[in-house]
């Protein structure tokens, strides 16, 4: 698959590696309680091709759910969870609204 790039434990199925997701997971660095998402739910609002996803899924037992409304992104999606190994992403090919 030499389409595949990774970045320390991560795989992508594009070369799309953004800092903020890899180097400052997504934001949960920033979180004090931190232990307190272990046992919780995550939603990933516009999951794009599973890259938070896979970063989030460190820090929780239960599920992430990612909603990524367009078909393209939403298979890549789809191929980081299985390069990843990830069992505990869901992955939601809708977009998420009011």
């Amino acid at each position: 698959m030499k389409n595949n790039c990774s970045y320390d434990k991560y795989i992508l199925p594009k070369n799309h590696f953004e800092s903020e997701v890899f180097y400052d997971k997504s934001g949960m660095n920033y979180i004090k309680n931190i232990n307190q998402v272990k046992n919780k739910n995550i939603i990933d609002a516009g999951g794009y091709i599973g890259d938070s996803a896979i970063v989030f899924s460190d820090y929780t037992d239960k599920n992430i759910y990612s909603f990524e409304p367009f078909l393209q992104n939403y298979n890549l999606m789809l191929k980081t969870i299985e390069l990843n190994k990830k069992n505990n992403i869901i992955p939601v090919n809708m977009a998420l609204g009011n």
